[in-house]
């Protein structure tokens, strides 16, 4: 990025810098744009896709894209994945493209979850689609030819927010009624976790590739209705304002080096591993916010990377 203060890598540096409006038909705009992209995806050989409708908690119906890998026989691991998109955004071919690779090099069932986006119903009504997904998953494991001690919850930006907003709210419901927890673990990347907003990175990377901090402040506006630091946030809207970690499911984080969420994404990890929940972090240095959606040698090390830690968090 030329004359920029960071030492991004030239692969991100190009990058465009956007500063997106607060306008509701804006917002939708973008996401019509990003769906769009999916229209020319085309799912790899050996891989199925099944899209089932499920009753979100709401009374509402909502969709749940299946992909396995065909060879797989008998119950299996699976991830029940959240994508990323600020909350506003719907999903696009990067990130089908993503979770084929996860179905195809750890052998899981991906159930990928449609969300209502915030534009269209603000919280909580995106994190109740998401609970409804695992609960779903996790009632039928036995149908859908699923492991059940072998869930994870996952999500990538703001989808990372709804995993470890789900992981909080399914642990409280579970133990509330002396059930066992139902995921193994919470796989978050560079998750979008504390709606204050405040920390270091949160207000110095106002001018980074893709997001920034003006960006962030638009995201939590739209998705907490018009409120960006109600105090305190509702329960289960920002992961990092709970008050008890202890108990929860163990979680990977990856965080970015030249990202708005990257001081966040700390913190919550600190969090979790001061109350005895296990925790691997990981930094992906000269970055930034979205890198794994770019093809260039930084990319492949930090998928590769995080693709083992997901086999030996839900599949060892």
């Amino acid at each position: 990025m030329k004359n920029s203060p960071y030492e991004i890598d030239p692969a991100f540096a190009r990058l465009p810098r956007i500063k997106i409006s607060g306008s509701t038909w804006v917002l939708r705009a973008l996401s019509l744009l990003v769906s769009c992209s999916r229209l020319f995806h085309r799912w790899n050989d050996g891989l199925s896709a099944t899209s089932h409708v499920i009753q979100g908690r709401e009374g509402n119906r909502l969709k749940v894209i299946e992909i396995a890998p065909e060879s797989i026989t008998g119950s299996a691991p699976a991830i029940v994945y959240f994508h990323g998109g600020g909350f506003f955004m719907s999903y696009g071919a990067g990130h089908l493209k993503q979770v084929e690779a996860y179905a195809e090099k750890l052998q899981v069932r991906i159930f990928f979850v449609c969300y209502r986006v915030s534009t269209k119903v603000a919280f909580p009504g995106p994190l109740n689609d998401c609970v409804s997904a695992l609960d779903w998953v996790y009632d039928n494991a036995a149908t859908l030819g699923v492991n059940s001690e072998r869930i994870a919850v996952m999500g990538d930006s703001a989808g990372g927010c709804l995993a470890a907003s789900v992981a909080q709210q399914s642990y409280d419901e579970s133990r509330a009624a002396g059930l066992p927890q139902k995921i193994r673990t919470q796989l978050l990347i560079y998750p979008v976790i504390d709606s204050d907003c405040k920390t270091v990175s949160a207000t110095q990377f106002h001018d980074t590739p893709l997001w920034n901090a003006h960006n962030n402040l638009v995201m939590w506006k739209v998705y907490l209705h018009d409120s960006p630091y109600p105090a305190p946030p509702p329960p289960y809207a920002s992961p990092m304002h709970r008050n008890d970690f202890q108990g929860l499911a163990p979680a990977y984080i990856e965080r970015v080096e030249f990202d708005p969420l990257r001081d966040e994404a700390l913190a919550y990890g600190e969090a979790l591993s001061n109350a005895g929940v296990e925790v691997r972090q990981v930094m992906i240095g000269a970055a930034v916010h979205g890198y794994d959606h770019v093809d260039c040698e930084i990319s492949t090390q930090g998928k590769t990377q995080r693709l083992a830690h997901m086999k030996s968090m839900l599949c060892d």
